[in-house]
């Protein structure tokens, strides 16, 4: 009797998700074994297990697909071992824009954060709570705010600017626009 092994379907994956392996054995097969594939990533366990896990590395991160082969035992008689592949098609995520960086007042109200695309991603970083920054959560000096998007294979893009709180108090100088201390103020002209 034959050894029989099928490696499943194909699949497609975003490059930060973990690839399930699924086999199935019959005839004469009574063990297996999936290609190492070590230059694309590392098995989560053994990769004798007809149900392995692969994680991949930024190399395999970075491929279009990755095809891995399953072999079988090879049985008594004169029936060679079975053998099958599965190719894991690998999608490229969005690459999301940031709103640019910008400088806010220590005592400056708690404000949405906006300007991310695509549309509908969340922010996170110090002083980020639910889209929201906070200045004085977030404390003066320079804070790195993450831009997380999915795209509609729900793949995860992200990218990264900067707020910049100011430690002095705002003042107005006759003129509906805020400045920090320090910060460049109106020009103001004399005149004879």
């Amino acid at each position: 009797e034959a050894a029989i092994i099928n490696a499943g379907p194909d699949q497609t994956i975003c490059p930060n998700d973990t690839i399930f392996l699924h086999a199935t054995l019959s005839g004469a097969a009574t063990n297996m074994v999936w290609q190492l594939n070590a230059v694309y990533g590392n098995y989560a366990g053994s990769n004798s297990s007809p149900n392995a896990v692969f994680i991949l590395n930024a190399n395999g991160k970075a491929q279009d697909s990755i095809r891995f082969g399953a072999m079988t035992n090879d049985p008594a008689g004169p029936c060679p071992s079975g053998v099958d592949t599965v190719t894991i098609f690998i999608r490229k995520p969005i690459a999301p824009t940031c709103p640019p960086h910008m400088m806010v007042c220590y005592d400056q109200p708690p404000f949405p954060l906006t300007g991310g695309m695509p549309a509908g991603g969340a922010y996170s970083g110090p002083g980020v709570s639910n889209n929201m920054f906070n200045p004085g959560a977030a404390g003066f000096g320079d804070h790195v705010i993450t831009y997380s998007a999915q795209d509609i294979n729900c793949c995860l893009g992200t990218c990264s600017f900067i707020i910049s709180v100011d430690n002095s108090v705002p003042i107005n100088i006759m003129s509906t626009n805020t400045y920090c201390a320090g910060d460049p103020g109106p020009v103001i002209g004399v005149s004879h």
